[in-house]
C-alpha cells in the first residue's frame, strides 16, 4: 500500500468515528421515555366464563366515555333555551315549571363540558325551588347534586361549600326518607377522597380552622383523611337510622349502608401506618406497632357491631335464612381478613348450619361455599369485571395461584398477559396478590387445606 492509500485509509477512518460520534449525540438529544405513572394502578378479577360472582359486579374502572355529537347537543341547548324562554313569558321568571327546564339545560351543558355554564344554571334553578317551595325544600337535591358533579369536573375549591348545603338540607328534613340518600351519598364522597389521597398522596388535603377566634389549626394530610373517615362514618350513620326509622323502597338498602360504614374501618385498619404517625414508630417485642394493632382491634370490634346489626334486622324483617347465612359468612370474612382465623371458622360453621336447618340440600351447600369462581375478599371492596367491562382496562394478565387453609396466596404463575404489558405492572400484580385473601373453600366435610385456581386480572392505571 503507497503512502498515499494509507493516508486516505487513515482518513476515512476518522470520518467514520466523527459520523458515530454524531450519531450517538443525535440519539442522546432525544429525551428518554418518561415514566410510568402507576400511581392510580388496580387489578380487578374477571368473571369465569359460565360462573357467578359470589359478590355483586363492580362498575368498570376507566368507563369510556359516551361519544356525543356536538352538533346535536348545540341544537338541543338551543331548543331548551327556546322553552326556557316560552315559559317565562307565558308564567314569569319564577315560574316552578322552569326549574325543570334549567335542570334540563344545565344537563346538557354538562353533556357538552360546558360546566361553568351549567353552574349559575344550576344555582337559578334552585332559587326558583326555595322561592315556590321553601328555603329547605328538598326537590332542590337535583340542582344540588348536579352543581356538585361540575365543581368537581372543574376541580373547583367551592366544594366543601355545596356539600354543606346538601347536609343542611337533609338536617332541616329529618322526617323525610329521602335524607338517607344525602346522608349515604355525601360518606361515599369522603370515603373516595380518601380513598384518593392513599393512593396519591401528593394530594392537596390540608384544610385550615379557626376556632373560636383562635390562631388557625393547620391539619396534615393524614388529620384531614382520618376527619374525613370519621365525618363519613356520622354520615353512615345517620343514614342508618333513616333507613331503619322509614323502611322505604327507595334510596339505600341497610346492606348499602353498613357496606360502606365496614368500608370506612377496613381502609384505617390496612393504612394505620401511613395515617397515624405514632403507630408506625411505636414496636412491640414481636416487631410489631403496638399502638397499630391497638387500632386494629378497636376497628374490628367495630366491623362485627356492624354485622351483627345487619343480621338482627334481617331476623326482624323475617327474611330468608339464606340471606342472614350469607351476611354470617361475610362476617366471617371480616374475622379472617383480621387474622381471627377461630372466630372465622366458627362463623363459617355458623352460617353451613343456618342452611341446613333451613333445608338447603347438599348440593345448594356446595354451591354455597364453593361457588366456581373463588370470592376475593373483602366483598364490599369491588367484584367481577364482566366482558361487557373488559375494554375499559388497559390490559390484562392470567394468572394460577395456590392458596392455603386460610385464603393466602402461597404460589404464583403467570400464564399469559395482554400485549406490551409493562413488567412493572407485572411486578405489582405479584405484590398485590401477596397481600390478597380469599374465602377458604369448603371441600367434603371440612375446609380445603389447599386450593388451586386460576384467574385473569384486568388492570387500569
Amino acid at each position: 500500500m503507497t503512502r498515499r492509500m494509507r493516508r486516505v485509509s487513515q482518513l476515512a477512518a476518522l470520518a467514520g468515528t466523527a459520523v458515530l460520534f454524531a450519531i450517538g449525540r443525535a440519539a442522546a438529544a432525544y429525551p428518554p421515555p418518561p415514566p410510568l405513572d402507576l400511581s392510580h394502578l388496580e387489578f380487578v378479577p374477571a368473571l369465569p366464563a359460565g360462573a357467578a360472582p359470589a359478590s355483586a359486579p363492580r362498575a368498570p374502572a376507566r368507563p369510556k366515555p359516551q361519544k356525543v355529537d356536538r352538533a346535536e347537543l348545540d341544537k338541543a341547548v338551543t331548543e331548551q333555551l327556546d322553552l326556557i324562554q316560552s315559559e317565562e313569558d307565558a308564567n314569569g321568571k319564577y315560574s316552578k315549571d322552569l326549574a325543570t327546564e334549567l335542570l334540563s339545560l344545565a344537563v346538557l351543558y354538562q353533556q357538552r363540558g360546558d360546566h361553568i355554564l351549567a353552574i349559575p344554571v344550576l344555582e337559578r334553578a334552585r332559587q326558583i325551588i326555595r322561592y315556590n317551595e321553601g328555603l329547605y325544600s328538598l326537590d332542590q337535591v337535583p340542582m344540588v347534586e348536579r352543581t356538585l358533579a361540575s365543581r368537581d369536573a372543574l376541580h373547583d375549591g367551592v366544594v366543601d361549600q355545596t356539600e354543606d348545603q346538601l347536609l343542611e338540607l337533609a338536617r332541616k328534613n329529618p322526617g323525610d326518607a329521602r335524607v338517607a340518600d344525602i346522608y349515604y351519598e355525601l360518606a361515599n364522597r369522603r370515603i373516595g377522597t380518601v380513598e384518593k389521597f392513599l393512593t396519591d398522596p401528593s394530594q392537596e388535603l390540608t384544610v385550615t380552622l379557626s376556632i373560636d377566634g383562635l390562631a388557625q389549626h393547620h391539619e396534615t394530610p393524614e388529620e384531614t383523611a382520618l376527619s374525613n373517615l370519621d365525618g363519613a362514618r356520622d354520615n353512615y350513620a345517620q343514614a342508618i337510622r333513616s333507613v331503619v326509622r322509614h323502611r322505604s323502597p327507595d334510596g339505600p338498602s341497610l346492606t348499602d349502608v353498613e357496606a360502606g360504614l365496614v368500608r370506612s374501618y377496613y381502609i384505617e385498619a390496612q393504612n394505620v401506618g401511613k395515617l397515624s404517625p405514632l403507630a408506625a414508630q411505636t414496636d412491640s417485642r414481636l416487631g410489631k406497632p403496638r399502638y397499630q394493632e391497638g387500632i386494629r382491634a378497636a376497628l374490628h370490634e367495630r366491623g362485627v357491631e356492624s354485622y351483627w346489626r345487619r343480621m338482627r334486622f334481617s331476623v326482624k324483617a323475617d327474611r330468608p335464612e339464606s340471606e342472614i347465612a350469607a351476611e354470617q359468612l361475610e362476617l366471617g370474612d371480616w374475622h379472617l381478613l383480621f387474622d381471627q382465623n377461630a372466630l372465622a371458622f366458627a362463623t363459617y360453621r355458623n352460617a353451613r348450619r343456618l342452611l341446613e336447618r333451613s333445608g338447603a340440600t347438599t348440593e345448594e351447600v356446595r354451591k354455597f361455599f364453593s361457588p366456581t369462581s373463588p370470592t376475593v375478599l373483602p366483598t364490599f371492596a369491588g367484584g367481577f369485571v364482566g366482558p361487557d367491562e373488559a375494554a375499559a382496562y388497559r390490559g390484562y394478565m392470567d394468572v394460577a395461584i395456590a392458596l392455603n387453609d386460610v385464603g393466602k396466596v402461597t404460589h404464583f404463575v403467570l400464564t399469559g398477559k395482554s400485549p406490551e404489558t409493562p413488567d412493572e405492572v407485572v411486578h405489582r400484580l405479584k405484590r398485590y396478590l401477596a397481600e390478597s385473601r380469599f374465602r377458604p373453600r369448603f371441600d367434603g366435610d371440612g375446609w380445603a387445606p389447599e386450593d388451586r385456581v386460576s384467574l385473569r386480572y384486568y388492570f387500569a392505571y
